[in-house]
């Protein structure tokens, strides 16, 4: 049987009935809940599996894997609707420029429709210069931190789900308590907040990790214990911590975190660097490698944000529908176009 679109999509998509048991607490909340997809590391995985089967990607199976990804967004899409009965909303973006240019034909479709989609945003790429490895990620990022500030005028929760396991999605962490990464695995399905993604990483049952009381040391120190101990590509060139064995990384952690409590972001990071490094000039390294990617709001991601304000307040046009309409029958895709639209609670 030929590898569809369709099938490869199933992997982004859990089962109903194992999102519910962890989510189900949200039901008919007040709430709301914000899907944030990378669509340069889904593409990637869409393009590394077809790669592994020696099959071309044609025009045609572009068109098919554009609509597998608006599947994957009304499959989320219509489970907070119905079972959560929550309002809900969408950021796409890629991590990558790079992503934007190599999968450009997909990428043209998929935002020929989110333009018109409610309560969704597709992050464009920019001419907005910027030397920041992670500048898309981080508009993903200030927009959310912008939806949260909302949100609590109106004594509400926002609730975010970032889909796919990504170390470098341990930055979402920092912004927000009520993080859930959605992972899935060949038969592993993990809904992991924060704790879950520390025991993942240090693969230790340390109960320090799963006590609330270090809630916001632990969701601070995250990434950058990720990047000082070499759990993250593209930090090799950051200097070794002191310790080495799993345990006395730990151990130094939590004396940090014992010793200082609640101070700013950057003050946390500082200080537990300061524990990890013998030199000021290894902890200025480290330090100045994850403020470039941590501490997010560069004046280039207002300023982008600026160019592109208004996104959401685009509706729904019956127009649009139509066309996509036509794309489902066109690709055989199963899709069902008006659970893209349901972005209100019940």
């Amino acid at each position: 049987m030929e590898l569809s679109a369709e099938m490869v999509a199933n992997i982004y998509k859990i089962n109903y009935a194992k999102l519910s048991p962890s989510l189900n607490a949200l039901r008919e909340s007040r709430d709301k809940v914000c899907l944030v997809m990378d669509l340069g590391k889904i593409l990637d995985s869409f393009y590394a599996i077809y790669h592994r089967k020696q099959m071309n990607v044609t025009d045609r199976q572009k068109k098919s894997i554009a609509m597998a990804i608006l599947g994957i967004m009304a499959h989320y899409r219509h489970f907070y609707h119905d079972n959560l009965r929550m309002s809900n909303s969408i950021i796409l973006y890629c991590s990558k420029q790079e992503q934007y240019t190599k999968y450009s034909d997909i990428l043209g479709v998929v935002k020929t429709v989110v333009d018109v989609v409610p309560s969704t945003i597709y992050i464009v790429p920019t001419e907005v210069q910027s030397e920041d490895p992670e500048f898309y990620r981080h508009v993903a990022m200030y927009t959310l931190n912008q939806m949260n500030k909302m949100c609590e005028t109106q004594t509400k929760k926002l609730h975010i789900h970032v889909l796919s396991y990504d170390p470098m999605h341990s930055l979402f962490f920092a912004i927000n308590p009520d993080v859930r990464i959605l992972w899935t695995q060949s038969s592993t399905i993990k809904i992991m907040d924060c704790r879950e993604f520390w025991l993942r990483i240090v693969s230790d049952e340390d109960e320090r990790i799963k006590s609330y009381r270090q809630d916001y040391e632990l969701r601070s120190l995250l990434f950058p214990y990720l990047v000082a101990n070499r759990v993250i590509k593209g930090y090799e060139d950051i200097p070794k911590p002191i310790q080495s064995k799993p345990q006395d990384k730990l151990d130094v952690l939590f004396e940090s975190i014992k010793r200082f409590r609640r101070l700013s972001q950057v003050s946390v990071c500082q200080i537990y660097l300061r524990s990890v490094y013998d030199t000021d000039e290894k902890y200025e390294r480290a330090f100045s490698a994850i403020r470039s990617v941590k501490f997010y709001g560069s004046p280039e991601v207002k300023q982008y944000i600026k160019l592109f304000n208004g996104v959401m307040t685009k509706k729904i046009k019956d127009p649009a529908l139509s066309v996509l309409s036509a794309l489902v029958e066109m690709t055989n895709s199963s899709l069902n176009p008006m659970w893209l639209t349901e972005n209100k609670g019940v």
